[in-house]
Formats: structure tokens, sequence, C-alpha cells
């Protein structure tokens, strides 16, 4: 659970411990996430009839890394060896998993690094669909800040 005590019970969170054995920059957490949660759908798939599962992620790196038919496996990271374990699982189970890709921060704008021309206008959390929902959420988790007020009814309290 979150550690946070104003997030609600049917919130649940995984926690990563030594998480720098994988390693420390963004795109080495999102593969320990990738790995935990392909980790956990195998275990589902083993212990209960789970037809099928979808795991979303907004590392794009990750994401390109274990569904791409063309990949070439890197050779200069210390990150290759997690990498072909988290494909090796995902390539196991491809009948009955998918993996899918949802743009990071919904909530911030996004321009375009070359001509610097606005490519996707933020969001208000009242505007995210499901996936943005969750992506939102994992990063307000990870950062262990506290629940945003349109989830805990603060907001409909102020009003009255």
């Amino acid at each position: 659970m979150a550690d946070n005590p104003e997030w609600p019970d049917n919130i649940c969170t995984i926690h990563l411990s030594n998480g720098q054995t994988i390693g420390t920059n963004a795109y080495q957490m999102e593969l320990a996430a990738m790995m935990s949660a392909l980790h956990l759908a195998k275990m589902a798939f083993n212990h209960q009839d789970s037809p099928h599962i979808t795991i979303w992620t907004d590392c794009e790196a990750v994401y390109k890394g274990l569904t791409s038919d063309e990949w070439e496996c890197p050779t200069d990271s210390a990150s290759t060896p997690f990498l072909l374990i988290a494909r090796q699982l995902y390539l196991l189970n491809k009948h009955r998993l998918s993996i899918r890709w949802q743009h990071s921060h919904p909530e911030q704008d996004k321009y375009d690094k070359k001509t610097k021309e606005l490519k996707r206008a933020k969001k208000t959390p009242i505007e995210f669909n499901y996936q943005e929902w969750g992506n939102y959420l994992a990063d307000v988790i990870s950062r262990n800040e506290s629940l945003p007020d349109c989830l805990t009814g603060e907001e409909h309290s102020h009003h009255q």
C-alpha cells in the first residue's frame, strides 16, 4: 500500500527496494517496474485462469525493447541483462499478454524538440482517460505525494 495515509485502501502499490541493483535513472526504474509487472502476470497465469493481461507503460524505450520485432540487443548498457530477462518473460507469454504504451505526463504540455511547437496540450485531471489516470497516479505515488483532491472528495467539501 502507499505510504501516504491519505491514499484510500483500494489503491495498491509495490515498493521497490534495492532498485539500484538495476540502476537509478528513469529508464532503469521503468524497466524494474516492467519486470515486476511481467512476473506478477506470470504468477497470475500460473495460479488462476487469466485469459489475457494488458500491461501499460509510459516508457517508450522499454515498450519498444520488449515488443519490437526489429529489436537489436544493446551491448553497451548495464541494463541489458535485465532487458533480456524482461523480453524473455514477455515473449514466453505474449500469446496471453499485451504491453501497451501510453504518453507520459498528461498534465504537462509537450513540445516538439526540433520545432518547439506544441505537440500535445496539457489536460486537467477531469479530462484524463483511464490510462492517463494510471500514468498520473503512478507518478504521484513514485513521488509519495498526497492523493489529488479530485479523488478524495475534498474538492466537493470545499464548495459546500
